[in-house]
């Protein structure tokens, strides 16, 4: 996971500050609950400190992505396929190019980053495995994956969003040629190398 957040560069960092933060009244004033309020030290303290407090903050994105589905149009799930884990650790790397940022504007900067990433309707859900090991997916998440994976070079076929041996070899040889742990499943750092681009 440490290797997948450092992919994320200070310019990218940039971009999640600079945009505009979205508002609740007339004025583009709103109230804040919670760990939201935080500022980004604070933030970055209960991670570094490895306490429970950090569970608040991954509590709190939690309630954040459940609102943002509930009231975002045409949005099933903003995040169907990161994780808490992942989410917290691209917030970090936001909040550490600016320590004095309020947490809730690092994470709804991030969350417009996740919008074009979204599922926009519901999707079956079907397990994918390799060995011991195995994951349940949206279908049509891993539908893009082999979709993503035909525009790299590493052809699956026609994508169907169910996993087969011949998806399953295309993950590893994506995995292999750039560096990732080569599991066949589309782990978390295989799909954000695969769908998730930050600019």
């Amino acid at each position: 996971m440490t290797k997948l957040i450092s992919m994320i560069t200070l310019p990218m960092i940039a971009v999640f500050l600079a945009l505009p933060v979205q508002a609740g009244d007339k004025d583009g004033r709103y109230a804040i609950k919670g760990a939201g309020r935080m500022t980004c030290e604070k933030f970055l303290e209960a991670r570094d400190s490895k306490t429970s407090d950090l569970l608040i903050y991954g509590g709190w994105i939690e309630g954040y992505i459940t609102a943002v589905n509930n009231y975002e149009k045409e949005t099933y799930d903003i995040t169907p396929w990161q994780t808490t884990e992942l989410t917290l650790g691209l917030v970090a790397r936001g909040c550490e190019g600016n320590k004095e940022a309020r947490f809730v504007d690092v994470v709804a900067a991030l969350f417009r980053q996740y919008y074009g990433a979204r599922l926009e309707f519901e999707s079956q859900v079907g397990k994918i495995a390799v060995g011991d090991n195995g994951m349940f997916m949206y279908q049509e998440i891993l539908k893009r994956v082999q979709t993503a994976l035909n525009a790299k070079g590493f052809d699956v076929g026609t994508p169907t969003g169910l996993a087969d041996e011949r998806t399953i070899e295309a993950l590893v040889a994506y995995q292999k040629a750039n560096d990732l742990t080569e599991t066949g499943l589309p782990d978390q750092q295989t799909l954000y190398s695969l769908l998730l681009e930050l600019k």
